[in-house]
């Protein structure tokens, strides 16, 4: 599911009987070889976890590669568009709960690193948390429906499109929380 350049796949089939790789493909994302945001996100994040509970070094640098190209295809506000390969295309949505998830992978990340890198990462985790509060965050206007708006659930069946979400929220809070915290104790 992970490409050679760090990018990742919506969905992934595997052969049942011989558990050999068949093909990569999406169901959310705007083509089979491009890369859907939300979960090029959950992968940052998805593999951080699983290196921090496993110890195997290749989750690791996984989540980097994942990281390192999401943060390359942020256009200039950090806050990505649905799709990773639709940056230069005027007028698609954003998804501002890729952007909350993908802070807090980068957040996860950096706690696995004692390097620049790790630096690095939570620099940008902090412009992406700055960047939706800045143009994202509702701050109550909306009835308390949401804390972060324009978040995307399923841009192709236009479904979700520039809504806030559960997701976008929770990751958005979490971000928040590690940065005000940095006791704080993940619960996985």
């Amino acid at each position: 599911m992970l490409r050679d350049e760090g990018s990742t796949f919506h969905t992934f089939f595997w052969d049942p009987e011989s558990g050999e790789p068949i093909r990569g493909a999406t169901e959310q994302g705007h083509a089979d070889d491009s890369c859907w945001a939300r979960g090029q996100a959950w992968a940052i994040y998805g593999f951080a976890i699983n290196y921090r509970l496993s110890g195997d070094a290749t989750l690791l640098d996984a989540s980097r590669r994942c990281a390192d190209y999401f943060l390359c295809h942020l256009p200039a506000d950090r806050v990505p568009y649905w799709d990773l390969a639709l940056a230069d295309r005027a007028g698609e949505p954003r998804d501002s709960s890729a952007a909350a998830i993908a802070a807090t992978g980068l957040l996860e990340l950096a706690q696995m690193l004692d390097d620049v890198t790790a630096d690095r990462y939570r620099r940008e985790a902090i412009g992406i948390l700055d960047a939706l509060t800045a143009g994202y965050a509702t701050g109550g206007a909306t009835g308390g429906r949401a804390l972060i708006e324009r978040g995307v659930y399923d841009a192709p069946k236009n479904v979700g499109v520039n809504e806030g979400n559960l997701w976008g929220d929770y990751f958005y809070l979490e971000s928040l929380v590690r940065i005000a915290c940095p006791a704080w104790a993940s619960f996985w």
